[in-house]
């Protein structure tokens, strides 16, 4: 009797634990990559030290730092001698100003810079953040949107997808070249659960990214181990889950008027982070470690890539690992944000 309760109680786990699935959805799994490659990664010994970074980019010959600590919120670097060549973009609401870098898109022989704290994103000329001082940078247009977002990019047509901080939209929201609300399509993925709007806003956040081909929207799920990808039209094409298969983990609490969400020490993981397109591959962050308070940020060692159409091809191993990262096309380097024991840069060499 006693071994039959033993098999009854687990099967009962087991059933517990199946009924929670996302819908149209395909599993992935560590096998589905190539052999796992390691690499050494080697110390970028910048002329200035990094402060305290948030985001890296490698654009041409630049390599870029975004330090929202620093008067200047851009940082240039001469991306073979490592020497610091220039700054831009200060801290404020004013003309050419950010209250807060979201994102920063290059296009053909322009950057757009999105600032997530006055919803809006604005388009300069390459060149000119490249070369220009910090005083003569300024926007060729802004646009403004009604909704606070996530992340936002510019589409092949020029108009704009987003992920908006609003309950009443769906997955994605698309905007005109003003920043004019045009639709909101795709739905929040569904596996079982109840959760709150406010909830759902937090439990789904992602990262966003277009394919190699820019014909595809990548969605990288940070409190599941979820990818979705999406056509330019808001159709969804794929989800692919894994290779943990966890889902979102979060509590909503009152705070007097307010609403807050947060994570669940114990059961919330981290999933994908810092998305990068380079060539015909994306490249992204993989954790899958369990969300602990007191440790705070979290450094990633895994690194996957995936196709244009979210094929797993290749899986790398980083000997120190990262939270953020940029890889220069030309030399096939990969440059990386580390803060153990203190910020600086790495760079490995891709095979």
């Amino acid at each position: 009797m006693v071994k039959f309760g033993y098999v009854v109680l687990f099967v009962l786990l087991i059933s517990c634990g199946e009924h929670r699935k996302y819908d149209h959805c395909s599993r992935i799994t560590l096998d589905d990559f190539a052999k796992p490659v390691l690499l050494e990664s080697e110390i970028v010994e910048l002329d200035e030290p990094v402060m305290r970074p948030l985001r890296i980019y490698a654009i041409d010959s630049f390599l870029i730092t975004k330090e929202d600590e620093s008067e200047f919120l851009l940082q240039k670097y001469n991306i073979n001698s490592w020497k610091k060549v220039g700054e831009c973009f200060s801290f404020g609401s004013g003309p050419n100003e950010f209250l807060w870098i979201q994102s920063l898109q290059s296009v053909d022989s322009d950057i757009w810079l999105a600032d997530g704290q006055n919803a809006s994103i604005s388009q300069f000329r390459k060149e000119d953040v490249l070369l220009l001082d910090s005083t003569n940078v300024e926007a060729v247009r802004k646009i403004s949107f009604e909704d606070h977002f996530r992340y936002i990019v510019v589409l092949p047509d020029g108009q704009f997808a987003a992920l908006a901080y609003n309950i009443n939209h769906k997955r994605l929201s698309f905007y005109d070249f003003e920043g004019n609300l045009v639709k909101t399509k795709g739905e929040y993925p569904d596996y079982g659960d109840e959760l709150t709007e406010v909830e759902k806003l937090e439990g789904f956040s992602c990262n966003m990214i277009l394919s190699p081909h820019k014909d595809r929207i990548f969605l990288f799920y940070m409190q599941t181990d979820l990818i979705e990808i999406y056509d330019l039209a808001g159709n969804l094409v794929q989800r692919l889950h894994g290779p943990d298969y966890f889902y979102p983990a979060v509590n909503q609490v009152s705070q007097g008027d307010a609403l807050r969400v947060s994570s669940v020490d114990g059961e919330s993981r981290d999933g994908y982070f810092s998305p990068v397109v380079v060539n015909d591959k994306v490249y992204v962050l993989y954790s899958g470690e369990y969300y602990d308070r007191k440790k705070g940020s979290s450094l990633q060692k895994n690194l996957f890539v995936f196709d244009n159409e979210g094929t797993p091809v290749k899986r790398y191993l980083l000997d120190t690992p990262i939270y953020n990262f940029t890889i220069d096309s030309k030399e096939n380097f990969l440059y990386g944000l580390s803060n153990d024991p203190e910020f600086h840069v790495v760079r490995y060499k891709l095979d």
